[in-house]
């Protein structure tokens, strides 16, 4: 996990990495926060994402759909990021990701 913050922090010096125990982004603090235990690849392929958050500076959210937007976009930017490192996201991982949140819309919803 290490060498890819390193990497990250290469390629992106302005993003900070804080060690915690999950994997989010604050944009009230400006950091993207991650599980320092957590290992292999859906371990990176998340830190991918919250840098995807950071990148797209995405900030709080009005409406329920605004949530799945946001989370669409941090992952195609996550694609993106992955790219350049020559890494891979497993698309099928980032739609059972995604899967969550349209679960939790439609549950609202109902």
């Amino acid at each position: 996990m290490q060498r890819l913050i390193d990497n990250l922090q290469e390629l992106y010096p302005k993003l900070q990495y804080i060690s915690s125990n999950k994997f989010y982004w604050s944009p009230e603090s400006g950091a993207i926060n991650y599980d320092s235990q957590a290992r292999g690849k859906k371990a990176q392929w998340s830190l991918l994402h919250e840098t995807g958050h950071a990148l797209l500076d995405h900030q709080n959210y009005q409406a329920d759909y605004e949530l799945l937007k946001l989370e669409i976009a941090a992952w195609e930017r996550a694609k993106q990021v992955a790219n350049e490192l020559e890494m891979n996201i497993d698309e099928e991982h980032i739609q059972d990701c995604l899967d969550t949140y349209r679960d939790w819309l439609h549950k609202r919803s109902i």
